[in-house]
Order: C-alpha cells, then sequence, then structure tokens
C-alpha cells in the first residue's frame, strides 16, 4: 500500500463557494487554481491526480497481464499543519506564517478573507499510520483538518 501526502489544498478552490453551507468532502477538487493563480495550490492538484493516474494504470496493467499486484493507494489530505518543528528553522511556509502573525507582521496586510483548518503534526502522522493500517482506508481519499 502506497499512502501519498496531499494537501486539502488539493481539495478546495481559491475563492469562497457560492453556497457558504458547501462542506468539502474528499470527492472534490479545486479546479480553480491553475499556474497563473495560486501555483502552489495548483501544484498540489496536479500531484495528487497524478498518482492517482499512475495507481489507476498500474492497476489496469496488472489485470490485463493476469498478475495480481494487489497494490493499493491512500491519500491523506492535511489542511494548514502545525506542531513542534524538528528543527531550528524559522523559514519553512508554516513555521514562517505563524512567527509573522505572532510578531505582528501581517496587522497591515493581513491574512485575507476568511478562515482555514488546522492539524497538529503529530495527529496527521497518526492518519498516516492508520492509512497504512486500516484494510477500509485502501484506495480512498481522508481530510485531516479541525472543523
Amino acid at each position: 500500500r502506497v499512502v501519498v501526502t496531499s494537501s486539502t489544498a488539493a481539495m478546495i478552490p481559491d475563492s469562497p463557494p457560492a453556497d457558504p453551507r458547501k462542506i468539502f468532502t474528499e470527492k472534490d477538487w479545486n479546479l480553480e487554481s491553475h499556474l497563473g493563480q495560486n501555483p502552489y495550490r495548483y501544484s498540489k492538484r496536479m500531484a495528487e491526480q497524478s498518482a492517482w493516474r499512475f495507481f489507476q494504470e498500474f492497476r489496469s496493467i496488472s489485470e490485463h497481464s493476469q498478475r495480481r499486484a494487489g497494490m493499493e493507494m491512500v491519500a491523506i489530505n492535511p489542511s494548514f499543519m502545525l506542531g513542534p518543528p524538528l528543527a531550528n528553522r524559522t523559514d519553512g511556509t508554516s513555521v514562517a506564517l505563524v512567527k509573522d502573525m505572532l510578531e505582528g507582521r501581517l496587522f497591515a496586510s493581513g491574512t485575507g478573507p476568511g478562515c482555514y483548518g488546522v492539524v497538529d503534526v503529530r495527529d496527521a502522522a497518526q492518519a498516516h499510520v492508520a492509512a497504512l493500517e486500516v484494510p477500509e482506508a485502501a484506495n480512498r481519499r481522508f481530510i485531516v483538518s479541525s472543523t
């Protein structure tokens, strides 16, 4: 079984949904982002979709050759990850954003409208372990986030 670390950025579009009660699920894809608009979020969708395509092609080849490959894939889609960093660096995206918030650097520009979920890095790690160990997780996507 292969566990892919993706992101909710692969699922949730840049702009708020028309229906403010919209609840995003594992069936959603971010179809708004592109190279000219939020390329980071676009890259997350493209990477995960490429992984799923590879997985489907591999399974198709295995079934055609009548070999039972037994390959399974699970995608873990965490939101904004927070938690104790392993290094003292403060230039990583998550650490830098929190540092900027705490030091008041975002006061003038703000953070933009809306809100976003967070997940403790240790909970995201547990989700990866469960993705490997739980049989029913096979061939599915999972959002790992606060609400």
